[in-house]
């Protein structure tokens, strides 16, 4: 869908909500039953349009990347990676708090290397936050010992 279409759509659906939030109102203030049922008629239709044609374009166009970090396939890949490095974070060496398994080369740029155990190592969340997709630097050689690298 392209830009316009879009902006078309999202300025359609701000005009829907708009609309039911003024005959929420109305409804509320002349106290009718009526009004209710169009607000709640008008809500159902605002609903039904942003999931079928926003939800949809955003999960196709946003969304695909998270849901490939949610399946079993995943899921098994990063358990191997914790159990063969063990908890602790290969950059600065914590074992507190929460730990990612990351992506030396980013599945941005790398999207067939998503499932690849030897493009992963594990980091603290500051570290791997810190590293984002922007840095390619391999942190499992300094971690066993061996000078810092890059892959």
């Amino acid at each position: 869908m392209g830009r316009k279409v879009r902006s078309r759509w999202k300025s359609l659906l701000f005009l829907l909500i708009l609309a039911t939030v003024l005959v929420a109102e109305v409804g509320r203030v002349l106290d009718q039953h009526r009004w209710a049922a169009l607000s709640l008629v008008m809500g159902l239709v605002v609903f039904f349009i942003a999931r079928h044609f926003v939800g949809r374009r955003l999960d196709a166009f946003e969304g695909a990347q998270k849901t490939a970090l949610q399946g079993w396939k995943w899921r098994r890949v990063r358990y191997e990676v914790l159990r063969k490095y063990g908890r602790r974070c290969m950059l600065c060496g914590t074992t507190q708090g929460s730990m990612h398994v990351d992506h030396i080369k980013p599945r941005s740029k790398y999207p067939n290397l998503t499932y690849d155990a030897n493009n992963l190592q594990v980091l603290c969340e500051s570290c791997n936050l810190g590293k984002s997709n922007t840095f390619e630097d391999d942190f499992r050689a300094s971690a066993s010992g061996g000078s810092k690298g890059r892959r």
